[in-house]
């Protein structure tokens, strides 16, 4: 009897272990009915706040530019802005990012933050946000570990997947791209 036992929870072990993967979903976000009204409309990505800033504003951008919904602002003018008004992208609450906005002319910013960034797990928040009205368009975030046998399947086939759990801007990539797909939901 022992053993029969034994025999059942083997074989349930090993069909589970084939069972198939669920596609990993970001749950934590919001679409504005408004959203779609910003077709072909200006947008650009500040740089982000926290950790690994610098990487996941590029990130992010690239990203955007996939979904091609909006004219992205050239990074280097929101940087050579940045550097001539002295803005620290730490201290960039949404009134001066709109008004940060309006002087590179767009009609919606991008405004990031990167919680969490180390070699298992990546945290990211990113919003758009209206120029004219301050309004949230957009907004998700969620947290990925690269442990995570759906966060695994989400970068099969990417060329960052072998670097997937040892490498904090591969999980970004992953992060972010996740994120940003919920645009389109």
């Amino acid at each position: 009897m022992k053993n029969r036992l034994s025999g059942i929870v083997l074989g349930l072990i090993l069909l589970s272990a084939c069972a198939p993967v669920a596609p990993y979903r970001v749950s934590g976000f919001f679409v504005s009915n408004k959203l779609a009204a910003f077709n072909d409309k200006t947008v650009a990505v500040l740089p982000f706040k926290g950790g690994a800033s610098d990487i996941a504003t590029d990130i992010t951008n690239l990203e955007l530019g996939r979904v091609g919904r909006w004219r992205l602002v050239e990074r280097i003018r929101v940087q050579e802005l940045f550097s001539e008004q002295d803005f620290d992208p730490e201290r960039i609450d949404d009134a001066a990012a709109i008004r940060i906005g309006k002087m590179l002319g767009a009609q919606a910013v991008v405004l990031g933050h990167i919680s969490e960034y180390s070699k298992g797990r990546t945290s990211v928040s990113i919003r758009l946000v209206d120029t004219e009205t301050g309004e949230h368009l957009w907004q998700a975030r969620d947290a990925l570990e690269a442990n995570n046998i759906a966060v695994q399947k989400l970068a099969e086939g990417r060329y960052d997947a072998p670097r997937l759990r040892r490498d904090p801007e591969a999980l970004a990539s992953v992060t972010i791209r996740a994120v940003v797909e919920t645009i389109n939901r």
